[in-house]
């Protein structure tokens, strides 16, 4: 059920997409866009990079003869790549106002939600975040979840205790194998996660914060032209209330 409510989101996207890039062309020719493990919206699949994400710019490539190429990498490096220009897009990633100082960001494409995560007897424990106080929480490093954990972290008077991971699958994985209690990510990701590996992880309900997911394009490597008709796109899908 979860899976076919995802698709359906995802298939209405796409076709939204495909209806408004048609008749569009841009300029550029060759296009790197590198993502981070992040399913059911990037990541390495069975047959090769899927996701949102990735078919989405797949039909801007292809409407755009765009000469794309599609990496898998981890989150810090694709942001760096991108602040350097050495890619062109990345994603999905939230829009701050740091990264928007070096990034151009599309409007939104996903809603979702940062949530916390637990096996069955430390999920019930939890029915508040005072609950929160003294417990281990894995979070992964320098993203948007980690800035949302440290929201949490200052109303409980800084009793969190932070581990800082590089990817969802070894947040779970180390909530899996009781390494600390509680998790704290996507949970889109976790969920498609939780399925996938048949496990008893459970979302503590009530607890959590609200995001937005967005493409972002390198101001070194997307020209101001591209961006604009790229972002006149964004506007106008928002507009058929994407």
């Amino acid at each position: 059920m979860y899976d076919q409510k995802m698709n359906k989101k995802i298939a209405k996207g796409l076709l939204g997409f495909a209806v408004l890039l048609s008749c569009k062309a841009l300029a550029v020719e060759n296009f790197i866009y590198a993502g981070w493990e992040s399913e059911p919206f990037y990541y390495n699949g069975a047959h090769g990079i899927q996701g949102a994400f990735y078919e989405i710019m797949t039909e801007i490539c292809r409407l755009e003869n765009l000469r794309c190429t599609f990496k898998v990498l981890e989150f810090r490096e694709s942001i760096e790549l991108l602040k350097k220009g050495e890619i062109q897009g990345g994603g999905p990633y939230v829009y701050t106002v740091p990264r928007a100082s070096v990034l151009n960001f599309s409007d939104k494409i996903f809603s979702s939600t940062y949530g916390f995560f637990a096996l069955p007897n430390s999920a019930k424990k939890i029915l508040s975040y005072d609950d929160l106080r003294g417990v281990r929480v894995g979070v992964m490093a320098l993203t948007g979840s980690r800035v949302s954990l440290e929201a949490v972290n200052e109303f409980v008077d800084g009793k969190l205790s932070i581990i800082e991971e590089k990817s969802i699958a070894a947040i779970m994985k180390k909530i899996e194998n009781k390494k600390y209690p509680v998790g704290y990510t996507n949970r889109d990701s976790a969920m498609n996660w939780i399925t996938r590996n048949k496990s008893s992880i459970k979302e503590i309900p009530g607890l959590g914060e609200n995001l937005d997911y967005r493409i972002a394009f390198s101001q070194k490597s997307v020209s101001s032209e591209n961006l604009k008709r790229l972002q006149d796109s964004f506007a106008e899908l928002k507009n058929q209330d994407f």
